[in-house]
């Protein structure tokens, strides 16, 4: 939402949506994808897809109920609808994507993980039905995500935690993959379009770094998304890609 919308108030959403770079490729007919180590509903990754006027309605169980009855939608159930079949969503933020109560695949035991929707909905399955026959793909965990093969798939969903994805030095290297492995499966789908792709990455994990005063976090998350751009120079080409490097906000 543009700047008219009022932090958290659900009817100043309407009117003061504002359109994305990623929807404007998808409908240009360019594939499009959505690479963060945050939550993929968190607030840059969330930029590209939702009209929102509250960063932190997750789901339905982060909302006022006024906003809810206002006809706001959450911004995990909006990265399904808004814009119909982004090709590759990966990042964490699992739980949103279930209902209430839901024990999280991973951490079973851990209530903190469990779902959070309170409209009964299953979003990961609902889009699981949605993309069976279009060769899509869900995955939790970095060894499914290892074992396709690019070619074969066109739409991917990878929700690797609960919430944000852990530090990279903190990281389980056998679960959960790196924002390099996950940039280089995203690019390898995403380039077989002969119109082109647009997508998103980032390394949303320095930031927090920052603010949590863990310099050694930090510095490994900005080596990562160093390695990340790296790669993604080394699998396109300067030639026809346009690769745009920056940070939303620095801290001193």
């Amino acid at each position: 939402a543009s700047a008219a919308a009022v932090r958290s108030q659900c009817n100043t959403t309407r009117g003061n949506e504002v359109h994305s770079i990623l929807r404007w490729a998808k409908e240009s007919g360019k594939s499009v994808g959505i690479v963060t180590t945050t939550r993929v509903n968190h607030a840059t990754p969330s930029a590209a897809y939702a009209h929102c006027v509250d960063r932190d309605w997750y789901s339905d169980g982060e909302m006022p109920q006024d906003a809810i009855e206002g006809g706001c939608k959450d911004i995990a159930r909006q990265l399904f609808e808004n814009i119909p079949n982004i090709d590759v969503i990966m990042g964490g933020g699992r739980k949103y994507m279930y209902p209430k109560n839901t024990s999280d695949v991973e951490y079973p035991s851990e209530r903190k993980h469990s779902g959070t929707r309170r409209d009964g909905r299953n979003l990961v399955e609902e889009w699981s039905i949605r993309t069976s026959k279009l060769n899509g793909h869900y995955v939790w965990n970095r060894s499914q995500l290892n074992s396709l093969n690019p070619r074969n798939v066109d739409y991917l969903l990878g929700l690797f935690e609960p919430g944000d994805m852990l530090y990279e030095n903190e990281r389980n290297a056998e679960t959960d993959p790196s924002l390099t492995e996950m940039v280089e499966i995203a690019i390898k789908i995403l380039m077989k379009n002969p119109r082109g792709f647009y997508l998103l990455v980032e390394g949303g994990r320095i930031d927090h770094g920052h603010h949590e005063g863990k310099a050694n976090q930090a510095l490994h998350e900005a080596v990562q998304m160093d390695l990340a751009i790296g790669l993604a120079g080394r699998l396109t080409s300067e030639y026809d890609t346009l690769t745009v490097v920056t940070a939303d906000h620095s801290h001193v």
